[in-house]
């Protein structure tokens, strides 16, 4: 039995276009993506997750938000993982707003089995964690896509 694996989209905005002479450097491309991306973050914990994170979780691989899996689209993904192509990440911020009722969270728990079959690590916090200690949440977001790395190395 042949599976299916599922393409993965990015939002319009990762792609940066219309560069100036002046951005050349690597440096200014990073800045260029990093602005960009933040003007597609919906909500303030998201924003607050990616100006705190953007940094230290670029080094451990494609850190992008808004990322569409069909048929969702998640907060925030990170893949291309240097050392191991099959691991992929998503990283969920559950807002009071929409995740508070007892079917918005049968829904959560829905999206992350169907996402887990996909084969996604996924990571949640909620938005009194993020409003509480979002470098916290950051770091332990690292700890965790380390630890999956480790995994998949070994399970290699």
């Amino acid at each position: 039995m042949r599976i299916k694996i599922p393409t993965v989209k990015f939002h319009p905005a990762w792609k940066v276009t219309n560069w100036k002479p002046d951005c050349w450097s690597a440096r200014n491309l990073g800045q260029v993506r990093y602005d960009r991306l933040a003007k597609i973050l919906e909500s303030p914990i998201e924003r607050a997750f990616w100006s705190n994170g953007y940094k230290p979780l670029s080094t451990l691989g494609q850190f992008t938000p808004q990322v569409i899996i069909r048929p969702y689209r998640v907060d925030f993904a990170l893949t291309n993982i240097p050392g191991v192509p099959l691991l992929k990440v998503v990283i969920e911020l559950y807002g009071h707003e929409f995740h508070s009722t007892p079917q918005q969270r049968n829904n959560d728990t829905e999206r992350i089995r169907k996402l887990q079959k996909l084969r996604w690590q996924v990571i949640t916090f909620t938005g009194s964690q993020i409003n509480s200690d979002v470098r916290g949440c950051v770091r332990e977001t690292a700890d965790l896509v380390r630890g999956f790395r480790e995994l998949f190395r070994r399970l290699r």
